[in-house]
Parts: structure tokens; sequence; C-alpha cells
């Protein structure tokens, strides 16, 4: 297994004020390292796999952002039902997507879908454009993502490189990080999502590399993801 390749829990970030700060383990509730398996290490209660498309037999571990990764493809679909993973109403989500073989024209692609109640929280790309699309009964909301930030040298989606996805959620607060930087936060319009019947962390298929996928069961602060993203940025890329 996996030591939390990561570094999640040894990784220290200095704040403005020089107050060290770090992540504490026991609010990882879920986490699922994919180092040559399908099975979470960390997960709550009786999590359950169950696939969509494909089996066990079919998944293809590559090269991840540490140790190894899942090779997500158009015949691959993965649902863990492992509700005791989610807090009832707060909680963060991150994980690593890197592309494989596409750009960033002309696709809609869904990286990692987490289902709640009666709401949907979709990581997605829309025509080259990263999203946090949040869908409920009768309506969705995008919670931020849109045209990649000036602010950045690059843009998000290039084959081969890994991105570094978050977001956070509480009562009457959405927030989306990229790369570790917070890319929006609202507090109007939400669609809030309540994992007490149902908490569903789901790999849809596509064609891309998925690692380090975790749940938190409290929001995490910019300078937690941030401390999580850099503890996995190798070789200062």
């Amino acid at each position: 297994m996996k030591k939390l390749k990561s570094l999640l829990f040894a990784v220290i970030v200095i704040g403005s004020c020089g107050i060290a700060m770090a992540v504490d383990r026991e609010n990882l509730k879920f986490y699922l390292p994919l180092e040559g398996s399908l099975h979470p290490s960390i997960a709550g209660g009786n999590t359950q796999l169950k696939f969509i498309k494909g089996t066990e037999k079919d998944a293809q571990f590559v090269e991840g952002r540490r140790g190894q990764g899942l090779m997500v493809t158009p015949n691959f679909e993965l649902q863990y039902l492992t509700r005791e993973s989610f807090s009832a109403r707060e909680g963060s989500i991150a994980f690593w997507m890197k592309p494989v073989e596409w750009s960033r024209a002309n696709k809609i692609r869904f990286f990692l879908v987490a289902r709640a109640d009666q709401v949907v929280v979709h990581f997605y790309t829309y025509f080259g454009c990263p999203w946090l699309y949040i869908a409920g009964p009768t309506r969705y909301e995008l919670v931020g993502g849109g045209t990649w930030p000036l602010a950045f040298e690059k843009t998000p989606f290039a084959d081969g490189e890994w991105v570094f996805f978050a977001c956070t959620y509480k009562p009457g607060q959405q927030a989306f990080y990229i790369n570790g930087r917070q890319i929006i936060c609202r507090t109007d319009g939400l669609i809030e999502p309540e994992f007490i019947k149902q908490g569903i962390v789901e790999i849809p298929p596509g064609d891309q590399v998925v690692d380090e996928i975790m749940v938190f069961d409290r929001v995490l602060t910019e300078q937690e993801i941030r401390g999580i993203y850099r503890g996995n940025v190798l070789d200062g890329k």
C-alpha cells in the first residue's frame, strides 16, 4: 500500500503569520491511492465497489503522480458506495488527473463525480475549460472554472501533465481549486449537497489517469489545499 504518497500529513504550510498548519489525518475519511488496487486504504463503513462498465480485471494501473494511478478508458466506469465517508453537509474533495492523448478543443470530459442524496457534483471540462458543475433535481449551477485564468502561465490541460483539483462545500459556501489555487468561492445561488442517505465516489469513463482521490469531513483552507498540492509536486514542476 502507498504510504499516503502525497505526504498529506507530513506537509506543513507556513502561513503569512508564520503559523504552522497541517491537515489532520482524522479528517481524511476516504483515500483511494490506486497503487495496483481499486480498493481504498481509508473508507467509512461498509464501502462497496460497483462496476458500471467493465470489471476489476479491466483496471489498468500505470505510472501515477507518485507510485501508480488508474488509467481510465471509455469502457471503464466505477462507483464507490461509501456514504459514511462523507460528512452530512460539509467537506472537501480532491484528486489528481492527467490527460492522455486529448486536446483542449471540442470535448466534454468528466473526471470525477460525487453523488449525494439529490445532488451530483461533477469535475469536468467543457470545450477546454475546467468547471465544477453541481446538478440538483430541477436545476444546475456552474460553481466556477470557465476560461483558464490569465494569471496562470499556461492552459490547464496538456497531454501527460498532471492537474490537481479540489472543491470545498458547506452551507452557504462552495469553492473550487486548481493546482492549489482558489479559482472561485461562491456564497449565492448554491445547490447544496447533503450526504445523508447516500454518498458515492464515481470514476466516470474517459481518457485520463486519475490518482489519489480524497474525501475530507470538513472544509479545508486554501493553505491546506495548497500544502497538499505542493506536497505532491515533484522536482519543482
